[in-house]
């Protein structure tokens, strides 16, 4: 992955636990060579947006978002994170990095917990193809079975990012491609 998440707020001792996954959005259209998906993907803004659900995601300047995700339950825990985006075009590559987060709902463990991620999409043949990793710092006194639970949290995730890549990307791109009046 060419952009690396940022250093968490590193807790003394934490102990990380990580995700990644390959991302492949496969597009069996003709218009989809890679010159017309690195196009889609310099636009910045657009895919970003179409990767998020738009009534949670806030706009601060070009590339720079604040997104506030569904809460989600752990345990007793209901989770709502809010990460701060940075999506830039480097080279033929689209990277997004969440640069700060907060996990609201952790109670006591809140300060002893931080998280990163960092992603990136290119261009290929009739595909967008790239990485995501995500990082989860926890406290050292945290026992085996509450880094296996951060795991399974960070899995969640995962498919949350998948539904999104084959979801609002897939369509959005696609309209992108097939209408001349906004492709050009």
């Amino acid at each position: 992955m060419g952009a690396s998440a940022p250093a968490a707020r590193d807790p003394a001792g934490a102990v990380p636990v990580v995700r990644s996954h390959r991302i492949v959005l496969a597009l069996p259209e003709a218009r989809a060579t890679p010159e017309r998906l690195a196009a889609y993907l310099c636009l910045i803004d657009r895919p970003v947006t179409a990767l998020l659900s738009r009534d949670r995601l806030e706009r601060l300047e070009p590339g720079r978002f604040l997104y506030h995700s569904r809460p989600f339950r752990l345990l007793a825990f209901e989770l709502t994170p809010s990460l701060a985006l940075q999506a830039t075009w480097q080279g033929s590559c689209l990277e997004i990095v969440c640069d700060d987060c907060r996990l609201l709902g952790l109670g006591a463990w809140q300060r002893g917990v931080a998280f990163t991620m960092a992603a990136s999409l290119r261009p290929a043949a009739l595909a967008l193809e790239g990485e995501w990793r995500a990082t989860l710092l926890t406290p050292a006194s945290l026992p085996g079975w509450g880094r296996s639970l951060a795991g399974k949290a960070l899995e969640q995730v995962v498919k949350r990012i998948e539904r999104r890549v084959q979801g609002g990307l897939r369509k959005d791109l696609l309209t992108w491609l097939l209408d001349a009046e906004v492709s050009g």
